[in-house]
């Protein structure tokens, strides 16, 4: 069988000294993808609380907690790709657990990826504006 190969931009990130995490972050569609999930992040957390109020037992609050981090975990994998084992990448951390900063582990690792997404997105339309401008040079 024949292999074709050529460069998708994904790069390889170590999160937190174990886990990989492999993403394109100069895709445009990522970064909606990401954008949308820090909106869906902040009604997930209303709902966890809605719900937790219900909860009769600390057993039952356990229960919600796994099913919110499996909820969270199935997001990342649609905005990073489904590639990407997020039980493995934030090391078998409930991404709804307080981290020892006081806020959620998901909060701190939305936050650290921030940065990189804002950087790709800044390369793609770098890219972009050159290529408008080789274009216009055509044109003339």
């Amino acid at each position: 069988m024949k292999e074709i190969k050529f460069d998708t931009g994904i790069k390889t990130y170590r999160i937190n000294g174990s886990g990989v995490l492999r993403f394109n972050p100069s895709d445009p569609n990522l970064y909606k993808r990401f954008k949308d999930l820090r909106v869906e992040i902040e009604q997930i957390q209303k709902d966890y609380h809605e719900r937790l109020k219900t909860a009769e037992t600390g057993e039952d609050a356990i229960d919600l907690l796994a099913e919110y981090d499996a909820r969270v975990k199935k997001s990342l994998s649609h905005v990073f790709g489904g590639e990407n084992d997020f039980d493995s990448i934030l090391s078998g951390a409930n991404v709804m657990a307080v981290a020892s900063n006081g806020k959620l582990v998901i909060t701190n690792f939305l936050d650290a990826m921030i940065p990189i997404v804002d950087e790709g997105v800044k390369t793609y339309a770098k890219m972009e504006a050159q290529k408008a401008v080789q274009e216009a040079r055509k044109e003339k």
